[in-house]
């Protein structure tokens, strides 16, 4: 009887003969196998939520920006870009003072975060 070995690429074979996979580079470290640590992800899902956020808010205001500078002078649609503007910016505020608030949060209750620039 013959026996069929099956290899992966990137894996390490190991005294026994089985292989072990590798993660590839770039994974996070909280994502990568072993203990997945729940603190990690919920970091990361904090991170990226704000990321888009702040993007989503500084896409509607370049957007409305284009709308005014477009707008022709028309009454109407410079009323309509310039709400556009104001409730990108106000959008804007309300996630940084968000942000701000669960920041403060963690520092009172003593949570070690890696949120952007903060350590």
């Amino acid at each position: 009887m013959q026996k069929l070995a099956l290899t992966f690429p990137g894996s390490v074979s190991t005294r026994s003969g089985q292989q072990q996979l590798m993660a590839p580079s770039g994974i996070p470290a909280g994502l990568k196998g072993g203990s997945l640590q729940s603190s990690g992800l919920i970091q990361m899902g904090y991170n990226l939520f704000f990321m888009a956020a702040i993007f989503l808010a500084i896409m509607f205001m370049l957007l409305s920006g284009v709308a005014f500078i477009t707008s022709g002078g028309d009454p109407g649609k410079l009323a309509s870009a310039k709400k556009k503007m104001l409730y990108s910016v106000v959008g804007l505020m309300v996630v940084l003072m968000a942000f701000v608030i669960v920041n403060v949060l963690f520092q009172i209750l003593g949570v070690k975060t890696k949120i952007f620039f903060f350590k």
